[in-house]
């Protein structure tokens, strides 16, 4: 009688679903967490090798190997992910008659969360390919600095030299730059050290 009534008693069906279920729910969690880390890890490890590929692809004037450039964009580009342990690359470079092809393949161990899926960690791969065509011109790219002052846009056909501020007189002088000393920079003095820094005027 006591075991037919235990038998049919509903009272911890719930507690007991739960303790039956609560294995592959944590599984199921583990397993969606370590395949995230590892599609972010390889995402985030085929844009640095992609970067760094493009970069060695493409020159132009700069005084640097292809294998220096990958390199260094490389070790650049995967600074400040921590998921990306032991991360390598290699380069080969193919150059024909007017073209250079370079290929990439990047390996990287991914530490998991949960060891008893996947293992402790787990090596990914990924590859990439580009080129480039030698007959294009390339060139460094060029700037110009344009600073803003009281001076600019002051001409026309009745300008008068005399509304200048040469001497950082005006009490707009500066007004964008941080005080130093008490001072602010004047705008003159500034456009004088350009040009000793290598930065030169039109005309």
């Amino acid at each position: 009688m006591l075991l037919n009534k235990f038998w049919r008693s509903t009272s911890g069906n719930f507690a007991l679903v739960l303790g039956l279920g609560l294995p592959v729910i944590l599984t199921a969690v583990a397993f969606a967490t370590d395949v995230s880390t590892l599609m972010r890890a390889k995402s985030n490890l085929q844009n640095a090798l992609d970067g760094a590929n493009l970069a060695s692809s493409h020159l132009g004037d700069l005084d640097i190997t292809r294998n220096d450039a990958f390199n260094r964009y490389f070790q650049a580009n995967i600074v400040g992910h921590g998921e990306l342990g032991n991360a390598q690359a290699t380069l080969t470079v193919d150059k024909g008659i007017n073209f250079v092809k370079t290929k990439a393949v990047a390996t990287a161990d991914v530490n998991l969360n949960f060891a008893f899926l996947f293992g402790n960690s787990k090596r990914i791969e990924v590859d990439a390919s580009a080129v480039e065509s030698t007959k294009l011109p390339t060139r460094q790219i060029r700037a110009s600095l344009v600073p803003f002052v009281t001076a600019v846009n002051v001409g026309g056909d009745e300008f008068d030299p005399s509304w200048i501020d040469m001497d950082g007189k005006s009490s707009t002088n500066g007004i964008n730059f941080p005080v130093i000393d008490g001072k602010r920079p004047n705008h003159m003095a500034l456009f004088k050290q350009l040009k000793q820094t290598g930065w030169t005027e039109p005309g």
